[in-house]
């Protein structure tokens, strides 16, 4: 588990985040309500507006999310060794989202590191807005939502993202995360995002 841009200045609180699950021409199904669980467990139904979409293709995924807001998307998605998603580039792709105000978007299927780093270089600056950024590499099965449920349990205790991240996996290049741990990558581009019910 590595972090990027943990000591962010950015300062913000979400009240009652907006919620968006979903794939975009994958068969992710069968992790929807793995995944869902991880924002329904939580304390005072903090993260009770969820959304749920299949998007047969990236057109139509853009389609849906068009005139709405989402605070975090969770995202089944393919990214290709080229850094693209289907024909969509990085920069295109991260100019969409911000269009729709997202603070936090998790590439919830495994990806090799390398095609992140494709499509994450190609991003430029644009028209893009800081967000938060986690993108997996390997699930390792019922690691992955108790990780993400502990986050973002934490968060809805008070924690920000980064303070979270850094403590359910702290970043000591000589400690090994285990199968316990997720394997991912945190850009915390946004800073410190909190979450909060009031």
């Amino acid at each position: 588990m590595k972090v990027f841009g943990l000591f962010s200045r950015a300062k913000n609180k979400v009240k009652n985040p907006k919620i968006l699950i979903a794939s975009i021409g994958v068969g992710s199904k069968s992790f929807f309500a793995q995944d869902r669980d991880i924002y329904q467990s939580q304390i005072n139904n903090i993260f009770d507006d969820i959304t749920e979409y299949e998007a047969v293709n990236i057109d139509k995924f853009w389609e849906f999310i068009e005139g709405k807001t989402f605070d975090i998307v969770h995202l089944f998605v393919n990214i290709e060794p080229d850094g693209k998603v289907e024909s969509v580039s990085g920069r295109e792709f991260f100019e969409k989202l911000s269009a729709s105000e997202v603070k936090t978007v998790l590439f919830a299927s495994d990806n090799p590191a390398d095609n992140y780093i494709a499509f994450a270089s190609k991003n430029g600056e644009g028209n893009i807005r800081s967000m938060n950024t986690v993108m997996t590499i390997e699930r390792k099965g019922e690691a992955f939502p108790s990780f993400f449920q502990s986050l973002f349990g934490l968060m809805a205790w008070g924690r920000t993202m980064p303070m979270a991240w850094v403590e359910l996996a702290p970043q000591n290049p000589h400690l090994k995360s285990g199968d316990n741990i997720p394997g991912a990558i945190f850009v915390a581009g946004l800073g410190s995002l909190k979450f909060v019910s009031k």
